[in-house]
């Protein structure tokens, strides 16, 4: 792996951890490629991976209550996801899907484990992913919700383009 790829996996939550819980993640995970508009996993599906954006995009969709899907967000190099699946292990809640040719590193539940035996941080690690993701559904929530339209379509166009951080 080259030193970009561990660059852009580190730009975001796994920056934030412990860099031997960081580069134990990295060296378990195994990276695959998507192609445009691939889906990397579907509502409802089990799989049990973290996975993190070394290059391209992905856009996540959402559906509460069996309504139509929606667009919920766009991410970049360095955003982590999977997490809420790999603490629970219930099925997808939200669907995403490669925008652009998208490279993942895909770390399995077991592979987070066998981390864990080594690094007794790793899980506590998973947990401040699951905050990071929380506090970014938060404040795009909140960001749908201001009044004037003009400065709500410039938050979440900010936050889009990962210029409005939550956390």
């Amino acid at each position: 792996m080259d030193d970009a790829t561990t660059r852009n996996l580190k730009a975001g939550w796994l920056g934030k951890v412990p860099s031997p819980v960081a580069n134990a993640l990295i060296d378990a995970g195994k990276f695959q490629t998507f192609s445009d508009g691939a889906t990397i996993y579907g509502f409802g599906q089990e799989q049990n991976c973290l996975f993190g954006i070394a290059s391209g995009h992905i856009r996540m969709w959402v559906t509460m209550n069996e309504q139509e899907p929606r667009f919920g967000h766009v991410a970049g190099p360095g955003f982590w996801f999977g997490e809420y699946e790999v603490i629970t292990g219930q099925p997808r809640v939200v669907e995403m899907a490669a925008s652009g040719d998208t490279r993942l590193c895909m770390v399995t539940r077991s592979d987070i484990d066998r981390v864990a035996r080594k690094h007794a941080d790793a899980w506590v690690s998973v947990a401040l992913l699951a905050v990071m993701n929380q506090a970014t559904a938060i404040g795009a929530a909140d960001d749908l919700m201001i009044r004037n339209a003009r400065k709500r379509l410039v938050a979440v166009l900010l936050r889009l383009s990962s210029h409005r951080k939550a956390f």
